[in-house]
């Protein structure tokens, strides 16, 4: 009996693909771990991913996985958030044992982390400041105040790209295209002097940044235990420190009597 040629060929793909899947099932799935964003050791295999896709994409990272002494859960986004941190330790110590050339990226780095370790140096409070402070009281008329503000302004902010609003010095520069003559750029003054405490209130809050169509609002509501991201911001009133950063008083919609705070340790 004599078979078609063609059919010949096609018996002869099909089973050169059939030998291709095989050997592709047969090759252990760690040899993929190559591939970023994917854990091949932390799955479970012997799971079926439609009875539990859970265990099976992490199975074996959860079994295998301990729960830090120091910590009340683990998680994959904590697990790269140390490992993060601990690369990061290491390239600054590695900067403040470097002793690199003076003016150098690697020399800047290695400065700031030892002068945060002076400990010594900032119980000295306030000496620091004292030229600085005897500059600002020093200015007596608008060419002063001007020469002050132009050698100490830099363009540390960014209102629009980054959302960075916050300086150190008197006034933040910040140049971008002019909302009206998009042509030109133009430059921005932003007002600066922030506490560190309205700094730290102020970011908390700007992390829950969230706006939510009214459906999913209502379904968040019905369904999440967590309050909206907006009035997670709010929790701030439990603070006391929030009341001394932004001066606080009675009659606000926000205060709450210190009695009426939460107080968790």
């Amino acid at each position: 009996m004599n078979v078609p040629s063609s059919a010949l060929h096609r018996a002869g793909v099909l089973r050169a693909f059939a030998l291709a899947l095989a050997l592709a099932a047969a090759a252990p799935l760690a040899a993929q771990e190559a591939i970023p964003g994917l854990d091949a050791a932390g799955m479970d295999r012997s799971v079926r991913p439609g009875d539990d896709f859970y265990r099976y994409a992490n199975g074996a990272w959860d079994r295998q996985t301990p729960i830090p002494g120091d910590r009340s859960s683990v998680s994959g986004w904590a697990v790269a958030a140390r490992r993060a941190e601990e690369q990061l330790t290491a390239l600054v110590q590695g900067a403040a044992a470097a002793r690199a050339p003076a003016g150098s990226d690697l020399r800047r780095i290695g400065d700031f982390y030892t002068a945060f370790l002076d400990t010594a140096a900032i119980a000295r409070g306030m000496a620091p400041l004292r030229p600085l402070l005897a500059r600002i009281e020093a200015i007596g008329d608008r060419q002063a105040l001007a020469r002050f503000i132009g050698e100490t302004l830099r363009a540390d902010v960014d209102v629009i790209n980054e959302g960075d609003l916050f300086t150190d010095n008197v006034f933040g520069l910040w140049v971008d295209q002019d909302f009206n003559q998009p042509t030109r750029n133009s430059a921005a003054l932003l007002q600066g002097g922030l506490k560190g405490d309205q700094q730290f209130f102020l970011s908390f809050a700007q992390t829950w940044r969230a706006r939510y169509r009214e459906p999913l609002l209502r379904r968040l509501l019905l369904t999440d235990s967590h309050s909206p991201a907006p009035f997670r911001a709010l929790t701030v009133r439990n603070l006391d420190a929030w009341y001394d950063a932004f001066a606080v008083r009675p009659g606000e919609a926000l205060y709450l009597a210190p009695a009426d705070r939460v107080r968790i340790w």
